[in-house]
């Protein structure tokens, strides 16, 4: 076909199917065979589609284009001539290739040509075709012969180029693939200006195509020197730095004509970079910085760190670690020189830094350790604490780059540089982030960098190191990884000062370091600003060094991991540290240091197995340092060495090498379950607690100034308590591992029996004279704690009865009284305390001088209780005992013992009484003889005489404060001056003997008092004979005693059991109507009445008390006489007489007095009942009693009496308005109910006595409506008007429930009448419903006065039908449809059809809609659909039932199908369709009625042939106007055509029918006429 295509068949004859037609050749000419339609025989179009019809192919696919494109440049290509001629063919068939390609891609054909074509020259270019891969759309430079770019004609194509492999644009890969192109051509040859611009041209993009941070492979590229060479790109240098001279030979420059920023981005080093880079030829370099993913890491770090003074802290640990005795803060806050530095990138390190140096050097490793964030080396060296770990990177916190100089050792003099960033060191990368460089020579190569360390310090030291920490600006904190917060002067200075204010607290436990100071650079010289240091004396000097020297060998030990380790003789020391500064503070600390837990400290499995697996390295070291002070107060705080962050609540601060936190070092570890957790545990409770114990013992022994000299016992007791200062509290430990340390050091002192406990004598006078003891928590009688004060409070100051006994005058008097006296109890109580415990020393006691709270933290500590004290004096017959009491054999006086005295013996018996006395009273319903058996054994029995003895069972004692009643017996009692306290006790303790009522009865016997009193008679009293009103006073006090100690409660005193033995004895004093005064046996105390006498418990109800006695004091009863008994006792004469305390007793002297009712007014009644209300609950047994009093108001205001009536009694509570009375009186002889008038003050009574109370609401839902018929209708319209106006409005509100009740009650209640009887109001209806209204010949309606208006909302809650159920609808219907039948159709019958119509559409949401439609569709009572008579359609045939009757719903029509079928059909009333259609979104009325509106096929024929059948008749078709048959028949013929499936048989029936209309002709035919 084409001159180059190369033909391979030359047959002229192929069959149709292998043929392709003519305009097909373009696209696959070269490879499948082309028709030749050119000669005669094919010219005629004829032709042409009879070789179609053969099957020449019309159509091509995209796999043979291509196969025709391959074809094409394969051959192109190859061809041995030159064809440049052929071009514009070989375009022109080529586009068409491209374009039939472009028209038929999806996803497959995309894949198959990218595959076919991806490494074919198929893209037109010049005169030629070329591969893909040396095509690039957008190259805007030329860059031939190794990149070419499309021709602009060819733009349409850009997509399908793209597709097989063309670049949009120029690209990193693409550059580097023709600069490796160009090194395999050119080799070591000399370039030419051309080929070195074309190379210069192709890297110009590389700086705006890479990445940030992103860096190209050079390790195949090359790029011309300064001699037009190709050179490695290591070997090459771009000048960056003029003022730099470079010395290497073996480095080039690059050519002149490559921009830095190309340069850079091919990987070119600058000359300073090289220069750097050159240094690493001395043995001393290496690539330098820490390893881990450090930016996100050390980000982590720095949030367990606070920006605070931890910074400097952290350094200062690391340079204790590292052996300094010295460290300097140096704040450099110059901006120095920024030209000849290493890097240009470094200018921003320059400015401001804090510097800090030590006078110790890096080791190897140091080196190491320091590079390995959150390693370090400390885990090889046990011994030291914080030596460059993950603390360091607090320094992060202020730098984004920190360095430092050291010098000293093998390493030499260096300088490091950190650059988590990479960004300011140029040989930094993400594994070495840093750099090392030999810093011999580096003021001479960079002086300005060397500037930064400080020579003007550093220059002269032999050994050293300095930190440069350079401050991050604003800028830098912007792109920082590590922080996003700057660092400024102020926060230096900030920092700064707040490590002055706690460097004194630094110093205490540092190992090294001895001086710390501040400083600051200023004009180029360092000037010390602040300077502190530690000393300590040269015999603690060596304690030191014994110490550290006894700590390295347990390193060892453990560092080999030998058996052991942590279970040796521990080393212990104690020293004192002096700390001073420059500004004369000076504080002294006394510090314990222990190495080692003891041999039998128990060792956790887990920790062993941790130990033995390398997985504990730590020191068992620890120790406590006490401020030396007369107040040695401070907040301790938790030591690694240096303090932590950790406020330990205790007052000492605690030293250990701790396990920390992994990342911040900052807190102790909290992870209980863990190695480390269990590890802080061992430290604190088997070395910090023993070194805390003999830290408190030192101190107690110290020197102190104030200790040396005698002083009075209150400032002893002052030191005392400064010394116990240093005592740790468990509530003020600030966590649960301060807590359980506390509790361990607490379990030590007092197991150990540590002697730190004071006693002070009568004649201790200074600080070493105390004798100080152990803890008792035994039963040895050690120490025992001062609790005394817990059993002794306040007396209550005296006071008036009641405030009215008191004038003002008085009240005045009173106050200040009041205050004069608790001064003087509490001075009072204090002496008594001093006195018991003087006492109790005197006796050998050992009581403690210690703070109560020390008591508290002593799990078993004992405490001078009441138990102790007893057991104690019971010790007195142990003689020899160390710490027994010191009595004296006995008995004997008590003057002559230890006691001393009556008073001091009363004192501890009143003391050691307490606790028996608790148990007592605790016990007071049984008395167990256990609690006073401890007395038993007790040297504390003191008889009348003074005799000291001991309690036994043998010694029995009569015990009673009354034995002046009979003089003669008082040497059988108790001593009086104990008796106070053992009197409670008389009937659980043997040796003790209560003297009776029986007893005293028995003594009087034979007497002349028995002959005088004790004859059961009346005897007169006059002139104190018999006997003498102190006397009875007396008597009435202990027959009082005996009754209060055996009652059970106010009520429940028996004259039988309790005073029968002094029944007869004539000891009542009563004053008679005659006012004499006599004295009663007590046999007749039940005639015996008390009006007066009201005790304190009483007073609330004062009142109603004194009313009612004024009230009973006219039944001029014997009266009690008062004035010779004690008004205040509890028990009293009056408690056996029947008096206003005791309501049984005068309820039955009114029950057996009734007849004094005879004239008592009703509101003396209501008062004598609220006198009973009071004691109500004591009326519940006697209430039958209580009602048979005359005391009860009924309604109408008569008083009655309640017991054996026949009726119910009821109370009505009060409500506004009252209920109606009238007609109560004849409704209660129907009901049998009374309705009591009602009291409020009452309430409770009636309650207790069972008579109910009712609301209206319940009084006319349980009463009244029930018996409604007892009331006459007078009064039964009272009582409706009532409920209807008042009752059910109230409780519309309030009683929604009970309201239904009544309301259900009133539907029940004949209350009309109606044809001479009652009736209820459902017998009626509502006149005002429209269907009832108009109904009304069959209904019956409320008569007067119920018809009125203002009765009808009342009626229908009473059952006044106002609602047409379905019943009712029916029976009108029917009604209707039946008098049509009888009577024919009637205006009336019409107008109530359509109000039963309205009312049932109105009915659409009802319930039992679908069963009233059932009901009623079938009933005729519905108007028909009339048409008049001039209506053409009854011209024409008339209908369908005439109108005449009343028609169902049922099997009736829609109105809106009228001319279909009215002359066959009864049809609906246009308006009861349309009510119904109105609602249908919501009922379907048409069908649940049973109403067509769709008409069938059989009725719409035979209405068709009566239409037509009348039609035919001209004389009726002349009366019809043409217009209205022909908009009949269209109705007729749109009907047959939407149901002409439906009528097709049908059809049949009229065909003998004219029902064809021809409207032109005005014929009507039938169809068989038509053609």
């Amino acid at each position: 076909m084409y001159a180059w295509c190369k033909k391979t068949d030359n047959s002229e004859f192929i069959s149709a199917t292998e043929g392709y037609m003519p305009e097909l050749t373009k696209l696959v000419g070269c490879t499948l065979p082309i028709v030749d339609t050119k000669s005669f025989k094919y010219r005629n179009p004829v032709s042409i589609e009879v070789l179609k019809w053969l099957g020449v192919r019309q159509e091509a696919d995209v796999q043979l284009v291509v196969g025709n494109l391959l074809r094409i440049s394969d051959d192109y290509i190859t061809s041995d001539s030159t064809f440049s001629h052929m071009f514009p063919v070989l375009e022109k068939s080529v586009l068409k290739m491209y374009d039939y390609i472009l028209s038929h891609t999806n996803d497959e054909v995309n894949t198959y040509i990218k595959e076919k074509l991806k490494n074919a020259a198929v893209i037109l270019q010049d005169t030629t075709m070329k591969r893909p891969q040396e095509i690039v759309l957008n190259l805007p430079i030329d860059l031939s012969p190794y990149l070419y770019t499309i021709n602009p004609r060819y733009k349409k194509y850009s997509d399908f180029f793209c597709l097989i492999g063309v670049t949009k644009k120029l690209t990193i890969s693409k550059i580097l693939e023709v600069l490796v192109c160009i090194v395999n051509d050119k080799g070591s040859e000399e370039l030419s200006d051309a080929e070195i611009t074309c190379m210069v041209h192709l890297t110009e993009p590389l700086p705006e195509l890479l990445l940030p941070g992103n860096k190209i492979d050079s390790q195949m590229i090359k790029l011309p020197d300064d001699e037009n060479k190709l050179t490695p790109i290591k070997d090459l240098w771009f000048d960056d730095t003029p003022w730099l001279q470079f010395r290497s030979k073996n480095i080039k420059p690059l050519h002149e004509k490559f921009t830095q920023r190309v340069a850079r981005s091919m990987g070119v080093q600058s000359k300073r970079e090289q220069t750097v880079n050159s240094l690493s030829k001395s043995d001393k370099f290496f690539q330098f910085g820490q390893h881990e993913d450090l930016t996100s890491r050390i980000h982590r770090i720095l949030e367990g760190y606070p920006r605070d003074d931890s910074i400097l802290k952290e350094i200062l640990q690391n340079a204790d670690d590292a052996g300094a005795t010295e460290v300097i803060f140096i704040k450099d806050f110059r901006n120095l020189p920024a030209k000849s530095l290493p890097n240009e990138k470094w200018s921003d390190m320059q400015g401001p830094a804090l510097c800090i140096y030590n006078d110790s050097y890096f080791t190897e490793q140091d080196l190491k350790g320091i590079q390995d964030l959150g390693i370090g080396t400390k885990r090889d060296d046990i011994l030291k604490t914080g030596q460059y770990g993950v603390g360091f990177n607090v320094v992060y916190h202020i730098t984004d780059a920190p360095s430092f100089w050291s010098k000293g050792g093998k390493i030499g003099e260096v300088v490091c540089i950190f650059d988590p960033h990479c960004k300011y060191v140029s040989m930094a990368t993400p594994q070495k982030p840093g750099m090392m460089i030999d810093a011999k020579d580096l003021h001479e190569t960079f002086a300005d960098f060397h500037t930064g360390y400080l020579p003007m310090l550093t220059r002269d030291k032999a050994q050293g190191t300095l930190f440069r920490l350079p401050l991050r600006t604003k800028e830098m904190a912007l792109s920082s990884k590590i922080s996003g917060e700057d660092t400024n002067e102020k926060d230096i200075e900030k920092v700064v000062k707040l490590l002055e204010d706690q460097v004194f607290d630094c110093m205490i436990f540092l190992e090294n370091v001895k001086k710390v100071k501040i400083g600051s650079i200023r004009e180029e010289e360092l000037v010390i600003e602040y300077e502190v240091a530690s000393t300590m004396s040269g015999e603690d000097v060596s304690k030191q060094e014994d110490y550290n020297h006894y700590l390295k060998e347990i390193s060892m030990k453990i560092k080999q991991k030998k058996d052991g380790a942590f279970s040796t003789t521990p080393k212990e020391i104690s020293i004192t540290l002096q700390i001073t500064d420059n500004m004369k503070k000076k504080e002294d600390y006394l510090i314990v240091k222990q190495a080692g837990f003891l041999t039998n400290s128990p060792f956790p499995e887990k920790l062993q197995n941790a130990y033995e697996n390398g997985q504990l390295q730590k020191l068992p070291r620890g120790g406590v340092a006490i401020f030396l002070s007369p107040k040695p107060k401070i907040t301790g705080r938790a030591y690694c060495t240096l303090p932590l962050p950790v406020k330990t609540g205790l007052p000492v601060h605690v030293n250990g090498q701790f396990a920390l936190d992994h990342e911040s070092r900052r807190n102790l570890w909290k992870s209980e379950d863990s190695v480390q957790y269990l590890w802080n545990f061992q430290l604190g409770k088997f070395l910090v607690v023993p070194a805390y114990i003999s830290a408190l013992q030192e101190y107690k022994l110290y020197p102190l100034p104030a200790r040396q000299f005698s002083t009075e016992t209150i400032d002893l007791l002052q030191m005392i308590r400064h010394f116990e200062s240093l005592f740790p509290k468990n509530n003020n430990a600030s966590d649960n591992y301060w807590k359980d340390l506390v509790k361990s050091i607490y379990d030590k002192i007092a197991n150990g029996r540590f002697n730190l406990f004071p006693v002070i004598l009568d004649d201790t006078s200074n600080w070493f004279e105390i004798n100080w003891v152990p803890v008792q928590i035994d039963d040895d009688f050690a120490g025992c704690f001062n609790t005394l004060d817990q059993y002794y409070k306040p007396k209550k100051t005296p006071q008036y009865a009641t405030i009215q006994d008191a004038t003002t005058q008085d009240a005045t008097v009173l106050s200040s009284h009041k205050a004069h006296s608790k001064i003087d109890e509490e001075i009072e109580l204090t002496r008594q305390l001093e006195d018991l415990e003087n006492i109790l020393v005197s006796l050998g006691m050992k009581v403690l001088k210690s703070a109560g709270w020390i008591r508290q933290e002593i799990k078993g500590a004992k405490t001078v209780s009441p138990e102790l004290v007893l057991k104690f004096l019971k010790s007195h017959t142990n003689q020899g005992q160390s710490n027994g009491c010191i009595l004296g054999e006995l008995p004997r006086d008590v003057n002559q013992t230890s006691f001393k005295s009556v008073g001091n013996l009363k004192i501890v018996f009143e003391f050691v009484m307490k606790v028996i006395t608790e148990e007592y009273s605790q016990n007071s319903s049984h008395k167990d003889s256990k609690s006073i058996d401890f007395l038993y054994g007790a040297p504390l029995l003191l008889r009348q005489n003074h005799q000291l003895d001991v309690f036994s069972e043998d010694s029995v004692v009569t015990v009673s404060k009354f034995c002046d009643l009979l003089p003669k017996y008082s040497d059988r009692f108790l001593s009086q001056d104990i008796l106070p306290i053992l009197e409670d006790y008389v009937s659980v303790y043997k040796p003790l003997k209560e003297w009776s009522i029986a007893e005293f009865a028995d003594w009087c016997n034979g007497t002349d008092l028995h002959l005088s009193i004790g004859q059961d008679r009346m005897v007169s009293w006059k002139r104190g004979k018999p006997v003498s009103e102190p006397w009875l006073v007396m008597l009435w006090n202990f027959l009082n005693h005996h009754i209060k100690k055996s009652a059970d409660n106010f009520g429940s005193i028996s004259l039988e059991n309790h005073l029968n033995p002094v029944k007869s004895f004539s000891i009542l004093p009563v004053k008679t109507a005659s006012n004499t005064f006599k004295l009663y046996p007590l046999s007749q105390a039940d005639n015996v009445i008390d009006y007066v006498h009201l005790s304190p418990c009483d007073m609330n109800v004062m009142p109603v008390l004194k009313e009612t006695a004024k009230i009973l004091k006219n039944l001029r009863l014997p009266e009690l006489h008062h004035l010779a008994l004690d008004l205040y006792h509890e028990y009293r004469a009056c408690d056996i007489v029947a008096n206003m305390k005791h309501p049984i007793r005068l309820l039955e002297v009114l029950y057996t007095n009734t007849n004094c009712f005879a004239s008592i007014e009703t509101k003396e009644a209501e008062i004598i009942l609220q006198y009973f209300n009071e004691f109500r609950n004591k009326m519940v047994t006697y209430q039958n009693k209580l009602k048979e009093l005359k005391l009860y108001e009924t309604h109408d205001g008569e008083l009655i009496t309640l017991n054996n009536m026949p009726k119910k009694c009821i109370r009505l509570r009060d409500s506004y308005p009252q209920v109606p009375s009238q007609g109560f009186q004849d409704w209660s002889s129907v009901s049998n109910v009374i309705i009591l008038k009602r009291h409020s003050k009452l309430d409770d009574l009636f309650k207790t006595i069972g008579i109910e109370d009712t609301s209206p609401a319940d009084l006319y839902l349980t009463y009244i409506l029930r018996y409604f018929h007892g009331f006459s209708d007078e009064d039964q319209l009272c009582h409706l008007q009532y409920i209807k106006d008042n009752l059910l409005i109230k409780m519309e509100r309030d009683f929604k429930p009970k309201r239904e009740k009544l309301i259900q009650m009133l539907t029940q209640v004949k209350f009309i009448s109606y044809r001479n009887e009652k009736t209820v109001a459902s017998t009626f209806y509502e006149k005002e419903n429209e269907v009832f209204d108009v109904m009304h010949e069959l209904l019956e309606f409320p008569p007067p006065p119920f018809n009125d208006p203002t009765w009808r909302r009342f009626l229908i809650h009473a059952g006044l039908k106002n609602k047409v159920s379905e019943d009712n609808f029916v029976f009108f219907a029917e009604t209707i449809a039946q008098e049509a039948l009888s009577n024919g159709v009637t205006d009336k019958l019409k107008n109530q059809s359509l109000v039963l119509v309205n009312y049932l559409f109105k009915k659409k949401n009802d319930n039992n809609i679908q069963s009233i439609c059932t009901r009623i569709k079938s009933i005729k009572f519905l108007e028909q659909e009339s048409l008049p008579d001039d209506d053409y359609r009854i011209q024409i045939n008339s209908q369908f039932g005439s109108c005449r009757n009343f028609i169902a719903f049922q099997d009736s029509y829609d109105y809106k199908r009228f001319d279909l079928i009215w002359s066959v059909k009864n049809v609906l009333k246009r308006n009861i369709c349309d009510l119904a259609r109105r609602d249908e979104f919501y009922v379907n009325w048409f069908q649940l009625l049973g109403i067509s509106q769709n008409v069938d096929s059989t009725t719409f024929i035979r209405n068709m042939q009566n239409v037509c059948s009348s039609l035919t008749d001209k004389s009726v078709a002349s009366r019809i106007s043409l217009d209205d048959q022909k908009k009949l028949f269209e109705t007729y013929y749109q009907f047959l055509q939407d149901k002409l499936p439906e009528v097709r048989e049908e059809l049949n029936n009229l065909k003998d029918y004219h029902t064809i209309f021809l409207p032109d002709d005005e014929l009507l035919v039938p169809a068989s006429q038509l053609f």
